[in-house]
C-alpha cells in the first residue's frame, strides 16, 4: 500500500460528519484569512504602504494647522451654529498678477464651478489683494504669506486646506485642472465635516 501525498485525509476514510466539519473548517478559514491580513497590514507590526494613491495633489503628513490665520477670513460671515468654514484653496504667491496668473485664478474659478450645487463648500483664496479681486485685502495677504514661510510651507503651489483649518494637500503652481477637480470632488462631495 502507498502512501498518498496529499495531506487532506481522503473523502473514503472520513465519516460524513467530519467531512462537514472539515469542509465548514475551511470555509471559514478562507473567509478570516482576508481580515487576519488587513489588520496585520494595518497593524504596527507592519510598514506597509499602498504604492499607489487615488489623490492627484500631494498628501501633507502631518497636516499643517493654519486656523488661527484664517480665522480672520471668517469674521464677518454669517455661520451657522453647527456649520464649518469651508474648504479653502489657497494660493499663497506674491507678487503682481500677470496674464498667466489671471488664467490660472480663471481655471480655478471654473474648476469651482463644476462642483455644482457643492461649490458654496469651497472658498477660492489668492494671497495677492490685486488678483484676489477684493476678497483678500493687502494685510490679510501679508499675513498669509507669513504664515506659509514660518511654517515652512513653499509658496509656488496650491494648498487645499479643510474646514477644520489644516493644510492638508498640496498642488503644483499649475495644476492639472481634471485631476484637482477629481480630489476637490472627492473630497468635498464625500467629506463628514459638512452636511
Amino acid at each position: 500500500m502507498t502512501q498518498s501525498s496529499n495531506p487532506l485525509p481522503d473523502s473514503a476514510e472520513l465519516p460524513p460528519q467530519a467531512r462537514g466539519r472539515w469542509v465548514l473548517g475551511l470555509i471559514f478559514a478562507l473567509f478570516l484569512a482576508p481580515i487576519v491580513a488587513a489588520l496585520f497590514l494595518n497593524s504596527r507590526l507592519s510598514d506597509w504602504q499602498p504604492s499607489a494613491t487615488k489623490n492627484y495633489g500631494e498628501l501633507i503628513m502631518p497636516v499643517v494647522p493654519l486656523g488661527e490665520v484664517l480665522a480672520a477670513l471668517d469674521e464677518g460671515r454669517a455661520v451657522g451654529v453647527d456649520e464649518l468654514p469651508p474648504w479653502r484653496l489657497i494660493w499663497p504667491r506674491a507678487g503682481s498678477c500677470d496674464a498667466s496668473c489671471q488664467e490660472q485664478i480663471s481655471v480655478l474659478a471654473r474648476i469651482k464651478q463644476t462642483l455644482g450645487r457643492h461649490q458654496d463648500k469651497l472658498d477660492i483664496l489668492v494671497a495677492d489683494a490685486e488678483a484676489a479681486g477684493g476678497r483678500v485685502d493687502d494685510a490679510l495677504s501679508q499675513t498669509l504669506r507669513t504664515a506659509f514661510r514660518t511654517r515652512e510651507l513653499r509658496a509656488d503651489g496650491l494648498y487645499l486646506v479643510d474646514p477644520l483649518g489644516n493644510a492638508m494637500m498640496f498642488y503644483a503652481s499649475e495644476p492639472d485642472p481634471t485631476g484637482l477637480r477629481k480630489d476637490l470632488d472627492r473630497l468635498i462631495r464625500h467629506s463628514k465635516f459638512r452636511s
